[in-house]
């Protein structure tokens, strides 16, 4: 298949047991301190409806905060209603548009429990994403896939951003960079014991990775590449991070090693802004943590972070991690 064959809206395979169709966008605007952590997904008991998580990350530690379901109407387009996400242009251009309401919060409020449906305002925004490099291929050149949370396809790719959010009567700038992945197939998440997955734009280049560990350490993938912004790219061989130690998001600054055959870089992580979330067996995306719930299941740290190269060059992009829920402090 070809690369931009992968970026459409699937046909749902009805016939593939735990089969689904998940997006994620992200974006940031260092200049305002404001983004998007959009996520959205085909519910598993019902392929035609979506679910979709809508969280915003706000000054001053702030979050706003939606989860919502329904059915897009279009098949272009990925989206339960409110929140909308659309290939605009296979390989160069998606867009995102979120009409409704959301519940004002916090990343630490987000870190002790389930939220999304308490007191909301007004909220709307729209998002436009023009490609500032190629689209990753994860499976491209690999012999099988050795994962559980994409067994079909699974793309990447970076974006320059426009676009406005405005809540209740306040508007915030949303102009920056973006990024977003887009997998389908089989999606079993029960073999996950910690991950991490970092997509960074920098001025010249674009690095993604994605490692996945399961509980008895076992590294599942580890794979990336280094996308320059000239044309060329570099394998990523290998990558070294803290995992997730406690929330709502510790360490907060750590150091990623990325190794490719010319050799490895330190490249240094802040998170800027932080939501928690997590994923039931069952393919329910929560935001904030179920505590209550009687399920070991894997808890995510989403964060906005800046990268600094060994030579001082400054990035941004996402930084998330994961854990099970037993392995945290209070677990």
């Amino acid at each position: 298949m070809q690369t931009a064959e992968l970026d459409r809206v699937f046909v749902p395979q009805r016939d593939v047991p735990r089969w689904s169709e998940t997006a994620w966008l992200g974006s940031w605007n260092p200049d305002a301190g404001v983004g998007l952590f959009l996520h959205i997904g085909r519910c598993q008991q019902d392929l035609d409806m979506w679910w979709a998580q809508t969280m915003v990350y706000l000054p001053d530690g702030r979050v706003a905060v939606d989860r919502s379901h329904g059915r897009p109407g279009d098949p272009d387009t990925m989206g339960s209603g409110n929140l909308r996400l659309r290939i605009e242009e296979p390989g160069r251009r998606w867009s995102a548009a979120f009409d409704g309401a959301a519940e004002l919060t916090t990343t630490e409020a987000l870190a002790e429990g389930l939220v999304g449906s308490g007191p909301s305002q007004p909220m709307r925004f729209e998002l436009r994403g023009e490609a500032v490099a190629p689209m990753w291929d994860l499976f491209a050149g690999r012999d099988g896939h050795t994962q559980d949370f994409a067994g079909g396809t699974h793309t990447q790719q970076a974006f320059d951003a426009t676009g406005r959010v405005t809540i209740g009567d306040t508007t915030y700038p949303l102009d920056g960079c973006a990024y977003r992945d887009h997998s389908s197939g089989t999606r079993d998440l029960q073999r996950f014991g910690t991950h991490h997955f970092v997509l960074i734009v920098f001025p010249d280049r674009v690095i993604h990775n994605i490692q996945v560990k399961m509980p008895d350490g076992t590294t599942m993938i580890d794979a990336g590449v280094v996308l320059h912004r000239d044309g060329g790219q570099t394998p990523v061989t290998g990558t070294e991070l803290p995992f997730v130690s406690a929330l709502p998001a510790e360490p907060t600054e750590c150091d990623l090693v990325v190794s490719t055959p010319e050799g490895s870089e330190t490249i240094h992580v802040e998170a800027l802004h932080a939501v928690n979330m997590c994923i039931t067996d069952s393919g329910d995306n929560l935001n904030g943590v179920g505590w209550q719930l009687d399920e070991d299941m894997p808890v995510l740290v989403e964060c906005a972070a800046r990268y600094t190269a060994a030579d001082g060059t400054v990035g941004y992009g996402h930084f998330e991690r994961s854990v099970r829920r037993s392995m945290l402090p209070d677990g």
